[in-house]
């Protein structure tokens, strides 16, 4: 019989009465009640057989599940015994089942449960929420997991007990390797027959599933060993690079004060190292030979030009050779329209800032060459940060950064990568990343320490939660939920972890539902039960 899922759709709305009258039989049988199936199996057939008259224009599979669903009604009105009901039971919710995948509308409303237990068809379905088992009755009401509308092999229509076989999961192609109990995983028998333990029916395991590493687990027993699932989602995901960092002054903005020519310190208006000195403040006089040498010829050239109508080379020359002594341009200017022949030469500060070195006393004798100040803008620093190289892989120029100082709690300053460097230190296996910070109210300052949190945004990307995730040494599990209590390995490769989640990058796709608590019980139970040639041993029934 093919299945109505896969027919041209019909209007099946005129069934509904009939799965109402299903879920009266469902409760009567959920309390093991042994009467009242009679009236409502009736009312059931009634409907079945005028629908083939109002649908006979359905296609053949829908009259043939028509046909079916009143046989099994008719079954169901004849039952003495729970059993009896129970077996017809099924084969009607078969046939509804079957009618309700090809008419959604018939679904809306209705909640659909497997009893990995039942003898014969496993599926029910039912308006509560919480399962309440019409095949176990009232010693295992909650024995039911969710599932779908799709059925397994189709009745034959003659009314026939199912085979549980039939629709067991465990139904593999290459055949069945032996029989356990769901129970007690380590009964293993060849036979089918009941559980020496709890006399609960054995369900098979095929060569597949050995093969594979799945397993099967009922509802009961997920519930007791705390077996809970999770989807496998696509969502947005970003990481945190944390790190420590160091305030430097910015390289950019720091200046030297050398000098040109040999001589003494007259004058040293720098009295300390830290002093704040701004641009063409006077840090010191310097009397110099050579200096005042070059000044007392400049004015003598100078006044003899004035004399020529052109002044010619000689008077250029004689400006160059003060500017390349230290002189600024204004400075000459200056000498030329006062004819100043101070022998002292101002040395001005270049910049605004502090100064972070001094090296030079009053009277003190300094050579061509040699450095007497270091000055400092400090409105700018640079944090120097080390990332481990593992995560340098993460870090871009650009990506924003949020900064704390020790020194100053609760305060934090956002900032944006300025600069990676090209190598990694060998000893600490760190490469240096730079960011740089405004210092506007001068709260902070070069040494101090920063933590610094680098954020990267990943994209949208296939996330798992972190504990469903099984270490087996190099290989990463997780146990996907195929459904009916079926959970199978899956070997996976992780990305990073991040918020409780791990990254996928292969293994799965978005909407797997994998195992996220009890997995190291699962896991036990795969190796013992049925996965130890998937595990790496071996699994030889005696």
């Amino acid at each position: 019989m093919q299945d109505p899922a896969t027919t041209p759709a019909a209007d099946l709305d005129v069934l509904q009465p009939a799965f109402e009258g299903y879920e009266e039989v469902r409760r009567l049988l959920a309390r093991d009640a042994t009467q009242g199936f009679k009236e409502p199996a009736r009312r059931i057939a009634g409907i079945l057989e005028t629908s083939k008259t109002s649908l006979r224009d359905a296609p053949a599979a829908i009259r043939q599940c028509l046909q079916a669903g009143r046989t099994a009604a008719e079954s169901l009105e004849r039952a003495t015994s729970p059993e009896e009901a129970r077996r017809a039971f099924g084969e009607l919710g078969r046939s509804l089942l079957a009618l309700g995948s090809a008419d959604e509308d018939l679904t809306k409303g209705w909640r659909i449960f497997r009893c990995p237990m039942a003898k014969g068809f496993p599926k029910w379905f039912q308006k509560g929420e919480e399962p309440e088992n019409p095949y176990m009755g009232p010693q295992m009401l909650r024995c039911g997991e969710p599932t779908d509308w799709t059925v397994g092999p189709p009745s034959t229509g003659d009314g026939r007990a199912f085979r549980p076989e039939e629709a067991s999961p465990a139904a593999g192609k290459e055949g069945i390797a032996y029989y356990t109990c769901s129970m007690h995983p380590s009964v293993k028998q060849k036979a089918p027959g009941t559980c020496p333990i709890c006399a609960m029916n054995l369900t098979p395991v095929t060569h597949e599933q050995l093969a594979t590493g799945e397993i099967v687990i009922d509802p009961v027993r997920r519930q007791r060993i705390g077996v809970t699932t999770a989807p496998a989602v696509l969502r947005p995901v970003s990481i945190t690079v944390r790190t420590v960092g160091i305030l430097t002054p910015d390289e950019s903005r720091l200046y030297e004060v050398n000098l040109r020519a040999s001589g003494w310190a007259e004058k040293v208006m720098v009295r300390e190292t830290g002093q704040h000195v701004r641009k063409g403040e006077l840090l010191m006089t310097l009397y110099s030979p050579e200096f005042f040498r070059a000044k007392t010829d400049h004015l003598l050239t100078f006044r003899q030009s004035r004399t020529r109508s052109d002044p010619g080379i000689p008077l250029r020359t004689s400006r160059l050779r003060l500017e390349l002594l230290g002189m600024t341009p204004d400075q000459v200017a200056h000498l030329e329209s006062r004819g100043d022949t101070a022998r002292e030469l101002p040395i001005l500060s270049p910049a605004t800032g502090f100064v972070m070195e001094k090296d030079i006393l009053e009277g003190g004798r300094v050579e061509e060459g040699s450095t007497l100040f270091r000055i400092a803008d400090l409105d700018r620093l640079w944090v120097q940060a080390r990332v481990y190289e593992n995560d340098l892989r993460w870090v871009r120029l650009g990506q924003q950064a949020t900064i704390e100082i020790p020194h100053l709690p609760g305060r934090r300053f956002t900032t944006k990568v300025v600069h990676i460097h090209p190598t990694v230190d060998e000893k600490t296996r760190t490469g240096m990343v730079r960011l740089e910070l405004r210092n506007e109210k001068g709260l902070l300052r070069p040494g101090m320490y920063a933590n610094v949190d680098i954020e990267i945004d990943l994209g949208e990307r296939l996330v798992i939660p972190d504990t469903a995730v099984v270490f087996t040494g190099p290989r990463r599990l997780v146990f996907r939920d195929l459904g009916e209590g079926r959970l199978r390995p899956v070997e996976i490769e992780v990305g990073v972890q991040t918020d409780g989640h791990y990254v996928v990058t292969r293994g799965l796709e978005p909407g797997d539902i994998v195992v996220r608590s009890g997995n190291f019980l699962v896991a036990a139970e795969s190796r013992i039960r049925s996965a130890t040639t998937y595990w790496g041993g071996s699994d030889d029934l005696e």
